[in-house]
């Protein structure tokens, strides 16, 4: 990996967050987001799903939250609250797309195992 994409994903990453970092910035508890996840139209869907868990952009369920009119933002520390923007109405309902390209498989085997 090139030193500049490495930087770039590294820029990226630190807004990747887990259901735990979610609920604190929400208020609610960790499960609470799994349920979201499954029942929840437009709860935000995860822009990767590892073994370990799925993994969110905390832009996106920041302007989630301020279309649903959630509370956001209370509960974040570290990385995670030095890289939640403050959403304003204008930028509602933008996407990540930066992130969602990370997402993509890169070849047939990567996608054989998806």
């Amino acid at each position: 990996m090139t030193g500049e994409r490495d930087t770039s994903l590294r820029a990226l990453a630190k807004h990747l967050v887990g259901p735990a970092e979610i609920a604190a910035a929400l208020g609610v508890e960790a499960n609470t987001i799994n349920v979201w996840k499954k029942r929840a139209i437009n709860f935000p869907k995860p822009v990767r799903r590892l073994k370990a868990g799925d993994l969110w952009d905390i832009r996106e369920i920041e302007v989630w939250a301020h279309k649903t009119r959630r509370r956001f933002g209370s509960g974040l520390s570290g990385a995670a609250a030095d890289s939640a923007p403050s959403v304003n109405a204008g930028e509602l309902g933008t996407e990540t797309p930066e992130l969602r390209k990370i997402e993509e498989p890169t070849s047939d085997t990567e996608r054989a195992t998806d």
